[in-house]
């Protein structure tokens, strides 16, 4: 009796430690089963799975763009000839600055050899975008508002005005009249100053592709009369949007070809003249509606929103966007004037 009770009890331990090991064992390949799928994949919420689909890559890439160097470009048509490098732009805000005309701020994370341009005057929104990311703001004179707010700030910036930095950093090109002959070199501006470290982290980049059931091939934005709007035309080929005035490409004199985007938010605000020179006044804090244009689809589940200090872009859940690698064109405007395909 003795030995069966002690081969009764060696069983029940032999049991347990084997069931405990099993259990141990399947938790483990539970684990690490998750931990390969995520690194595969990306988790979305079931809030916004029905909304968008994103290709499995191999590797999800969780960087932030985070720009060194912003600089004022302008958009009037007569200075379209001697556009430099705004394609190499790695965000770009786009916004009427007067008489229907609209101003380029094009922000840098990977900085281009030569000169980028024409630069121009800067308005105090742009001066808001431009603080979000502590970047070094490149400029020439601003309107009154703008400069007032600029001295009063903790931004630095890069000003053509001012005689000891008109030398060493700007070009005057024969080739085109004044004032849309100023240009930049961007790469000795960097060299020379120290760069504070961005502190905002609103455009996250990932390595796939995202897409949304709203199939979006044209993108029409009104901003004023003829030279002025803007038409995005899906190229499959490339998986980028080609800009247009109008039926005219706008290209890069630079690089010698049309201006191509990736990631177009649409960000829908108000704004009204304040003055005789047709000067605006535009929202740019608080909370607003956008649309999202990726791969020839689009999304209208997104919420921009930006205090002094942060600025985000959300789908209505509080997620963040995330965008896949290739430039980002921020086009601010009124919500009567744009119509999409």
């Amino acid at each position: 009796m003795k030995h069966l009770s002690f081969l009764f009890v060696f069983s029940l331990i032999f049991s347990s430690c084997s069931m405990l090991w099993f259990s141990t064992t399947s938790v483990e390949i539970a684990k690490n089963a998750q931990e390969q799928a995520m690194k595969n994949s990306i988790i979305l919420t079931n809030d916004n799975l029905p909304e968008i689909n994103i290709d499995k890559p191999k590797k999800t890439i969780k960087k932030f763009m985070q720009p060194k160097i912003a600089a004022m470009i302008e958009n009037s048509s007569a200075s379209r000839p001697g556009l430099s490098q705004l394609q190499a732009a790695d965000i770009v805000f786009e916004a009427p600055a007067e008489g229907g005309i609209t101003r380029f701020l094009a922000l840098y994370e990977t900085l281009p050899v030569g000169y980028i341009g024409p630069i121009r005057s800067v308005r105090d929104y742009f001066l808001d975008w431009t603080q979000a990311f502590s970047s070094i703001l490149i400029h020439r004179g601003g309107s009154e508002t703008a400069l007032a707010q600029l001295y009063s700030s903790s931004l630095m910036d890069i000003d053509e005005a001012n005689e000891d930095y008109k030398e060493r950093y700007f070009y005057r090109n024969p080739k085109y009249d004044k004032p849309h002959d100023l240009f930049v070199n961007i790469q000795q501006v960097h060299y020379d100053n120290t760069v504070l470290s961005p502190k905002q982290k609103t455009f996250q980049m990932i390595d796939t592709q995202v897409y949304y059931p709203q199939k979006t091939k044209k993108i029409f934005l009104n901003f004023s009369y003829d030279p002025y709007n803007v038409v995005y035309k899906y190229d499959k080929k490339s998986q980028t949007y080609l800009r247009y005035h109008g039926e005219t490409p706008h290209n890069d004199t630079f690089y010698k070809k049309q201006i191509s985007v990736k990631n177009i938010i649409v960000q829908f605000t108000e704004y009204y003249t304040i003055d005789d020179k047709l000067r605006l006044s535009l929202r740019t804090e608080g909370k607003g509606e956008c649309i999202y244009f990726i791969n020839g689809t689009s999304s209208d589940n997104c919420i921009w929103e930006k205090d002094e200090n942060d600025m985000s872009y959300t789908d209505k859940s509080g997620y963040p966007l995330l965008f896949p690698q290739g430039n980002i064109w921020i086009e601010v405007i009124q919500k009567d004037k744009v119509s999409f395909q």
